[in-house]
């Protein structure tokens, strides 16, 4: 059913139109009536008509103010003019307010009928377009964060220009990097043995999540996913390229983890200067979580200014190994330096590294127990 106001100046003419028509079976009821406009618009929060059938000229406030305050407060409900007025001035000034129909008085059955009629089913036909929209906004909803994940893995991934994603496109996503700098951070959970069940490890990666989230966006905007091999990724904007604090803010959210218990290691990415360069950047990023094989769980890689690492990657050769481990171990003396500086200086580069202080140092940096073809320089 659907509810109507009946507001005219007329108290017989409110009467014989409530007995007018067969209300109920044309889908109608009778909620109220009132005599002037200011009344009506007193009843409009308690009564909430569907349809307001309105006089237009009534004492203290006619119909045209009156519909055009009630639509202030209720665009959905609709309006009748029931009017002795047919005067064109009339007629003009309902249809700039959006009136559903005008009828004349002595009002004739027939007419107003079928006007009612066709305006119920412009409102059934209005609330089942808006209850779809609805639906359509809440299944939108409900999978934007796998879209979400969906377009950011692509993105990491890097599988050519079209899955770089657009600001706007990210604006509709929900995601805000800021910019115009931006950074990977990878978190990976290390392995446990007190993890006896799944429901363990589903919490703890959520709680690893909350921290890193919560910490991160206290400082950058950052957007937030798993990757394909569920991994935390965090890619985080900046205004400028230096990103002071992000190693430490890392270690931080690495020490606040060890509370759990439970250790992640965390690689962090080169810095970027365009989100085509992202996905560079995600890769830099699971080199430095390789690290873990050599150096343990629990590591951060510290960035040059330009976002080049501190750390070169060394691969090494059985022959190459054996003479370092000889060295390593005083049955091979190498007094100068000359065959460490040799090692570094054939092995391939990925940063600025100075062979020489390396060489000097070996003795310190390097131990290549259980080391097979990683990487084995660490600074």
């Amino acid at each position: 059913m659907y509810k109507v106001l009946i507001v005219d100046d007329e108290y017989y003419f409110r009467q014989a139109l409530k007995i007018s028509l067969p209300w109920a079976e044309l889908g109608f009821q009778i909620a109220g009536e009132a005599k002037n406009g200011a009344e009506a618009l007193a009843l409009l929060p308690e009564l909430q008509p569907d349809v307001v059938l309105v006089d237009m000229n009534m004492p203290i406030m006619d119909g045209i103010e009156f519909i055009q305050k009630a639509k202030q407060r209720d665009g959905e409900t609709k309006f009748m003019v029931l009017s002795g007025h047919s005067e064109f001035v009339y007629a003009r000034q309902a249809v700039h307010l959006g009136v559903f129909d005008y009828v004349l008085k002595p009002i004739d059955e027939g007419e107003l009928r079928g006007s009612l009629l066709d305006m119920k089913e412009q409102i059934r036909t209005e609330r089942q377009g808006r209850t779809e929209l609805e639906d359509l906004r809440k299944q939108a909803s409900e999978s934007l964060p796998a879209w979400r994940e969906q377009v950011l893995n692509g993105w990491l991934q890097g599988s050519g220009q079209a899955s770089v994603p657009g600001s706007e496109r990210l604006a509709s996503l929900g995601i805000q990097l800021g910019g115009p700098y931006f950074q990977t951070v990878v978190i990976d959970l290390d392995p446990c043995d007190d993890w006896n069940r799944e429901e363990d490890l589903l919490a703890r990666k959520a709680v690893v999540q909350e921290i890193a989230l919560r910490d991160m966006q206290s400082v950058y905007q950052c957007a937030v996913c798993r990757d394909y091999e569920d991994r935390l990724v965090l890619i985080v904007g900046s205004p400028d390229d230096s990103f002071d604090g992000l190693e430490s803010l890392c270690k931080g959210i690495r020490d606040k983890i060890r509370a759990l218990p439970c250790s992640v290691t965390i690689g962090i990415g080169s810095g970027s200067r365009s989100l085509a360069s992202v996905a560079a950047s995600y890769k830099d990023a699971l080199l430095a979580l390789k690290r873990r094989f050599f150096n343990g769980g629990q590591r951060g890689v510290r960035l040059l200014p330009h976002g080049r690492y501190r750390h070169e990657r060394q691969f090494v050769s059985g022959g190459k190994k054996k003479r370092l481990a000889d060295v390593h171990a005083d049955r091979e003396p190498d007094r100068d330096g000359g065959m460490a500086c040799g090692f570094f200086r054939g092995c391939p580069r990925e940063a600025s590294f100075d062979r020489h202080a390396a060489a000097r140092r070996h003795r310190d940096r390097i131990d290549l127990r259980g080391v097979s073809g990683r990487s084995v320089a660490k600074l």
